[in-house]
């Protein structure tokens, strides 16, 4: 693990050392590239100003593996948002007001289970916690990759809406305590950091790999002849097909590599902000 982040810090030097030689190689994204590299040599000159070189992450003890999990479930959780949003609102018509009061369902549903999440970490370990929180979020992906036409929200949205509040509490607490086990109290803040960062990159990446895979199965639904409703619905529920995989990879992830520490009853639970 140490040899990755030591590779990506290099490659980050590089890329701020040269960031105009490269952004010229790009001609047309010239503009977007150089902005992209300006930021990442503005972070590195930053951390090293207020002495947090990027090489500390290589030092940090811990666990890593909980930081991949995070990856996945950011895939799965910011495209489903924004997937589902959607198909709600170009398919079913649904108003962006309306839209936002169906997720209540989502959100209530995690406050209410967030509390039996930590009590279950607690007794059992955030390994087992977590891969059932993403297996429910594989069941409600698998769930809305069924969605039709004329959807209804009791019988076609709200079980989904549930499942993937249920999982969401199960696995983002979890995946915090296990990212921030071991840590010691100096190195917290920035395992933190890294978890957070691995979720917020994982949602950029999910998020462009289901609407590549959404509006290219509808544009080619629409060219051979189908209505934009279906084309539309059946390119979003594709997309839901390629989010449940990767749900069930960050199944196999959890189950394969994170290390089930146990949180002795009592002791504060450190979930990164």
């Amino acid at each position: 693990m140490r040899k990755y982040f030591t590779l990506l810090e290099s490659l980050l030097s590089g890329m701020a050392d040269n960031r105009e030689r490269i952004a010229i190689v790009w001609k047309d994204r010239r503009y977007t590239y150089e902005w992209l590299l300006q930021r990442i040599a503005l972070w590195h000159d930053d951390l090293a100003s207020r002495g947090v070189q990027p090489g500390a992450i290589v030092a940090l003890e811990g666990d890593f593996s909980p930081n991949a999990v995070a990856l996945l479930l950011g895939a799965v959780v910011f495209s489903n948002f924004l997937i589902l949003t959607l198909y709600v609102q170009d398919v079913l018509g649904y108003t962006a007001l309306r839209t936002g009061i169906t997720f209540l369902a989502t959100a209530g549903t995690v406050v209410v289970v967030a509390g039996l999440a930590q009590a279950l970490t607690t007794r059992l370990g955030p390994r087992p916690v977590m891969a059932a929180g993403l297996a429910l979020l594989t069941g409600a992906m698998l769930w809305y990759a069924q969605i039709p036409v004329h959807g209804a929200y009791a019988s076609d949205l709200l079980p989904g809406y549930l499942m993937v509040g249920f999982g969401l509490a199960l696995s983002f607490i979890p995946v915090s305590i296990a990212a921030l086990a071991g840590v010691g109290p100096r190195e917290a803040g920035l395992a933190s950091g890294l978890i957070n960062t691995s979720q917020q990159i994982g949602g950029a990446i999910g998020v462009a790999i289901a609407v590549t895979v959404a509006t290219s199965h509808a544009k080619s639904l629409l060219r051979s002849g189908h209505a934009p409703a279906d084309a539309l619905t059946h390119g979003y529920a594709l997309a839901f097909w390629v989010v449940a995989g990767l749900a069930a990879a960050g199944v196999v992830l959890a189950l394969a590599l994170v290390r089930n520490v146990r949180v002795p009853e009592g002791e504060p639970l450190r979930v990164g902000a």
